[in-house]
């Protein structure tokens, strides 16, 4: 017969394996989902992006991905599971007993509210020194298309499921609620990065559409540190980031970004020591 202690150390190895599982895949599904659903739309051929300048951007995207992904599988989904634990415990508010007593739509759209208020701030910090040093790699790519997403360096995934997994434990959501606000996100940042001129007409106000995004990623003097955010325009405007001046038609990505495969992996590490370590007088470090 299974004792209470028993059953009660079972169902925390499930669940620990659940959310360790949940940090894995949320690379892997969406990728997968958004592939699938771009391809039906506008052709496979769009959807791996085939010209050659494109297909090298594509390339290292997907390696990255594979990287981040076994990543996750051996460490961030643990991190995570620790970091949720631990910060449940800190909040004394019973939030598990207001979502329960709320309708799980009404849940979700605040599960969604507030993991994009802290990816807005997030996103943000990693515009500011020295934690562009990681976030450049995101935006060096020339040629943005939907896997852009997924050209983020190991270090940056780790500090944003930092910031993630401490938002869902602090507020405790229904681990159910959480994976679905995380899924959602998580395809709707692919979105953001089509190759798309869309500017969702009047939803344009609420919603982050491609063409508002990619002034995020534009060469452009006027839009540099605008539109933080991923999903709603609501954080932009409220802090006054909000950049949408009509059709990017403009250059994307930095100039002076990591181009290799081997650069994008070492580039924060040579960055910070440059701009720490080295003689002030040998190092000119960019912007």
């Amino acid at each position: 017969m299974v004792t209470d202690v028993e059953n009660s150390a079972i169902w925390d190895f499930v669940y620990a394996h659940i959310l360790t599982g949940f940090w894995a895949e949320t690379f892997f599904i969406p990728a997968l989902a958004f592939f699938f659903l771009y391809s039906a739309l506008f052709g496979v051929k769009k959807a791996v992006s085939v010209s050659s300048e494109t297909f090298d951007s594509v390339l290292k995207n997907i390696t990255l991905l594979l990287i981040n992904a076994v990543l996750g599988s051996l460490i961030i989904g643990k991190l995570a599971f620790f970091i949720q634990m631990q910060a449940s415990q800190v909040v004394t508010i019973p939030f598990s007993e207001i979502w329960a007593s709320l309708p799980w739509i009404v849940v979700l759209m605040i599960a969604l509210l507030a993991t994009d208020f802290v990816g807005y701030w997030c996103h943000r910090i990693l515009h500011t020194s020295p934690m562009w040093a990681m976030h450049v790699i995101h935006h060096s790519d020339r040629h943005m298309t939907w896997t852009t997403s997924y050209r983020i360096h190991m270090f940056e995934t780790v500090f944003m499921v930092i910031c993630a997994a401490s938002t869902l434990g602090l507020l405790g959501f229904p681990p159910t609620i959480a994976a679905v606000a995380a899924f959602i996100g998580s395809a709707y940042n692919k979105y953001i990065h089509c190759q798309l001129g869309w500017t969702h007409g009047f939803l344009r106000h609420w919603l982050i559409s491609p063409n508002l995004h990619r002034w995020h990623h534009a060469e452009h003097s006027e839009a540099y540190n605008k539109n933080f955010g991923d999903i709603f325009t609501l954080w932009d405007r409220m802090f006054g980031t909000y950049y949408n001046p009509g059709k990017c038609d403009v250059e994307i990505g930095v100039e002076a970004g990591p181009e290799s495969l081997t650069d994008i992996l070492i580039y924060p590490l040579m960055h910070w020591h440059k701009q720490y370590f080295a003689p002030k007088d040998q190092v000119k470090i960019p912007n």
